[in-house]
C-alpha cells in the first residue's frame, strides 16, 4: 500500500510531548516500545505488520492489519512488532479522552479494537496530518473538532464489528480473512475474534462454508493473486510480497498447485 511517510507535531515537540500529532510511520520487525507513556490521548491504526500490545492490566493482545490500539493518557504500555509494516497515528489533548470515557466512547479495559482494513482510513490520516501542518495556531481548535469526529468514527467501526460475531461467526471470520490478504492472521486468532474456541470454529466453518478455514484462506489469496496478475503491472515477487508470501518461489509453487499454471504463464494467457 503506497502512503507517504512522516508526521506533524504541534503545540509541543516529539512523539510524546506535542499536544497534536498525526502521521504515518514504517516499523521494522523487531521494533519495540517499552514502557511508552504519553500525557495525550492517541490511537494507532495498523495498516500492515503484526505485533503485540500489553499494558500490564491484562494478557498481551495480538495486533494486526485493521486493528486500532489506544495510548491512554499517562498509562504505560509496550508494543512490539513481529512483522514489518505501516501504522497511522493521531494524538489529541488528554481532555478528549476524559470526554470519551465519560460518555462511554472509550474504555480503559478495551485498549485494542478492530476497525477493519480500509485504504480510506489511511487517506484520512494523511489528510489530517497535512492539515495539521498548515493550520494556523488560531484555527487548531477547529481542526480538533475534525480530529474528534474521526476518532468517534473509528470507535463506531469497532463497536459495529463487535456485534457481528454474535450474528454469524463464520461470515465474520470470512470477512476477517478477506481483509487479511497480507497479514495472515493465525487461524486461532480468527477464532478468538469471533468468540469461538479453535476446534469448534474449524468444525463450524467447514460445515457452513464447505471448506476448511485454511483452504478458504488459500483460495481467496489465489483469487486475489489472479486479479493482481491480470490488472496491475507488478513483478511476480511484488505480487508475492503484497499477499504475504515469504518469497516468490513459495507463492509460485502454491499458485501453480491450485491453478495448474505458473504465475508468469497465467499472466501471459490472460493478458
Amino acid at each position: 500500500m503506497n502512503a507517504r511517510l512522516g508526521g506533524c507535531y504541534r503545540m509541543g515537540s516529539g512523539t510524546q510531548g506535542a499536544q497534536f500529532r498525526c502521521g504515518i510511520v514504517f516499523d521494522s520487525a523487531g521494533t519495540a516500545e517499552r514502557g511508552f507513556v504519553t500525557p495525550q490521548y492517541a490511537v494507532v491504526y495498523v495498516v500492515e505488520g503484526r505485533g503485540w500490545y500489553a499494558d500490564g492490566r491484562g494478557p498481551a493482545q495480538r495486533i494486526g492489519p485493521g486493528d486500532v490500539y489506544q495510548r491512554f493518557p499517562s498509562r504505560r504500555h509496550d508494543v512490539t512488532w513481529e512483522r514489518t509494516g505501516l501504522r497511522c497515528y493521531l494524538a489529541v489533548p488528554c481532555q478528549v479522552f476524559e470526554l470519551f470515557a465519560l460518555t462511554g466512547v472509550a474504555n480503559l479495559t478495551r485498549p485494542v479494537f478492530h476497525a477493519g482494513t480500509d485504504r480510506r482510513l489511511v487517506r484520512e490520516f494523511s489528510e489530517l496530518r497535512d492539515e495539521l501542518g498548515g493550520c494556523p495556531d488560531g484555527r487548531l481548535m477547529e481542526l480538533l473538532v475534525r480530529m474528534q469526529d474521526f476518532l468517534l468514527r473509528l470507535h463506531a467501526r469497532g463497536r459495529a464489528r463487535d456485534c457481528e460475531p454474535a450474528k454469524d461467526p463464520v461470515s465474520r471470520a470470512m470477512q476477517i480473512l478477506n481483509e487479511d490478504m497480507e497479514g495472515r492472521i493465525p487461524l486461532p486468532d480468527v477464532a478468538r475474534r469471533v468468540q469461538m474456541g479453535y476446534s469448534a470454529f474449524r468444525k463450524r466453518f467447514a460445515r457452513q462454508a464447505g471448506i476448511s478455514p485454511r483452504d478458504y484462506r488459500i483460495r481467496r489469496r489465489i483469487e486475489r493473486a489472479m486479479a493482481l496478475l491480470t490488472r496491475e503491472h507488478l513483478l511476480i515477487k511484488e505480487t508475492a510480497a503484497r499477499l504475504g508470501y515469504p518469497d516468490e518461489y513459495a507463492f509460485s509453487a502454491q499458485f501453480k498447485r491450485h491453478t495448474g499454471l505458473a504465475p508468469s504463464a497465467f499472466r501471459k494467457r490472460h493478458a
